[in-house]
C-alpha cells in the first residue's frame, strides 16, 4: 500500500499566567538574626505532576542549590555566593546573608537547578550565564535571576527546556499499534544567557528514544490517545514520566521517527505491517523554544481512505493549564 505524508502546524498557546498568580508553596528560610535575608522557592511555570517535571511541590529534604547574590544599585554591598538547603519546610544556610538596609536600592540573585551536567557558570551584577548537556535521565532544568530590595525574597524559577510529548489518533474497527518513537539528530549542549532567556552555542548531536506510557494501541475509542501526560490535563499520574526534556534549538536536520501496525480490531489479523515512517522536524516547526510543551499527534484516521498520515503540533505554555487537554478532542 503506498504511503504518503502529509503534515500540518496548528499552534495553540495557552493563556499567558502571571507568575505572582501561580500556587506558592511557601517555604522560609530560618531567620537566625533579625536583619538576615529570608527565602521561598517557587516555580513559576506549572504543569502536570511528573517525575521529571519540577514543581513547588517537588522540594524534598537535602535539596540544594547555589544562589549569587549581587548589588545593583544602590549602597555598598559585598556579592555573596552561598547554598540554600530545603528541610522540612524551611531553607536555610550557613553564613548570614544580611538585610542591606534602605541604601541598597535592589540586589540581583542567580540560581539554576539541579547542578549536574551545568558547566563554566558565571554571574556579576548585570547578567548570568552557564553550560548545560542535555542528561540521560531526561531532568527538568529550572533556574531564577531575581531582583529584590526586600528582607524576604521569593525566587521563582522558570524552565529552560522544551518538553515534546507524542499523541495518536485512529479510526474505528481497526487497531494501530506505534512503535520505537524516537527524536533523532537534535543539539544536546548549549549555553544559557539569563539576560537574553535562551540558548546559544548549541552543539552536539543525539538521539532520544521515547516510551509510551502504557499501550500505544488504539482502536479508535479514544477521539485522541495521548501517550504521556494526559494531554496537558493537570491530573497526577507519577507513572508519565516519558516526556522528553530537551535542548531549545532550530530543528535544522532533525527528525522523528516510529514505525506502525494496523490490525483489524475483532479478528487481530494484520492488515500492515513493518511500516516505517520518517519525518523531518523542520517541516512540522521550525523551532523548539524554552518552557513550551510541544505534542506531536500522529493521526491515521485517514491512512487506509486518502492513504496519508497527517501530523499536528500543538506548542503550549508550560504553565498550569488547569485541566484542558492539549488537544480539543475530535468528534
Amino acid at each position: 500500500m503506498k504511503k504518503s505524508v502529509l503534515w500540518s502546524v496548528a499552534l495553540l498557546p495557552l493563556l499567558m499566567l502571571l507568575a505572582s498568580s501561580c500556587s506558592q508553596e511557601v517555604v522560609e528560610s530560618k531567620k537566625d538574626r533579625t536583619n538576615q535575608i529570608a527565602f521561598k522557592a517557587a516555580v513559576g511555570k506549572q504543569t502536570v505532576t511528573k517525575a521529571q517535571e519540577f514543581l513547588n511541590s517537588s522540594w524534598t529534604n537535602g535539596n540544594s542549590f547555589v544562589i549569587h547574590a549581587f548589588n545593583t544599585g544602590g549602597a555598598a554591598f559585598t556579592p555573596s555566593t552561598f547554598t540554600l538547603t530545603y528541610n522540612s519546610g524551611s531553607w536555610s544556610y550557613g553564613t548570614p546573608v544580611l538585610h542591606p538596609g534602605p541604601g541598597i536600592t535592589s540586589l540581583t540573585y542567580y540560581a539554576y537547578y539541579p547542578a549536574t551536567g551545568v558547566t563554566t557558570p558565571t554571574f556579576n551584577g548585570t547578567d548570568g550565564s552557564f553550560g548545560y548537556t542535555i542528561q540521560s535521565t531526561q531532568v527538568d532544568l529550572i533556574a531564577t535571576k531575581t531582583v529584590s530590595n526586600l528582607a524576604a525574597v521569593t525566587l521563582t524559577f522558570n524552565h529552560l527546556l522544551s518538553q515534546v510529548n507524542f499523541a495518536i489518533k485512529g479510526f474505528d474497527g481497526v487497531k494501530i499499534e506505534v512503535k520505537n518513537i524516537s527524536v533523532n539528530g537534535v543539539k544536546n549542549s548549549g549555553t544559557f544567557a539569563y539576560n537574553a532567556a535562551g540558548w546559544s552555542s548549541l552543539s552536539g548531536s543525539a538521539s532520544y528514544n521515547y516510551t509510551p506510557v502504557g499501550s500505544a494501541i488504539t482502536d479508535g475509542t479514544d477521539a485522541i490517545l495521548y501517550l504521556g501526560n494526559k494531554g496537558g490535563t493537570n491530573q497526577a499520574d507519577n507513572n508519565n514520566a516519558n516526556a522528553l526534556m530537551l535542548m531549545p534549538q532550530p530543528l535544522g536536520t532533525a527528525t522523528i521517527k516510529f514505525d506502525y501496525e494496523i490490525k483489524n480490531a475483532i479478528s487481530e489479523v494484520v492488515m500492515d505491517a513493518a511500516n516505517n515512517v520518517e519525518v523531518d522536524l523542520i517541516d512540522l516547526v521550525a523551532n523548539w523554544l524554552p518552557g513550551k510543551r510541544y505534542l506531536f499527534l500522529l493521526d491515521f484516521s485517514s491512512l487506509l481512505s486518502e492513504d496519508y498520515i497527517t501530523f499536528t503540533v500543538v506548542v503550549n505554555e508550560w504553565l498550569d493549564d488547569s485541566g484542558s487537554p492539549f488537544i480539543v478532542p475530535i468528534d
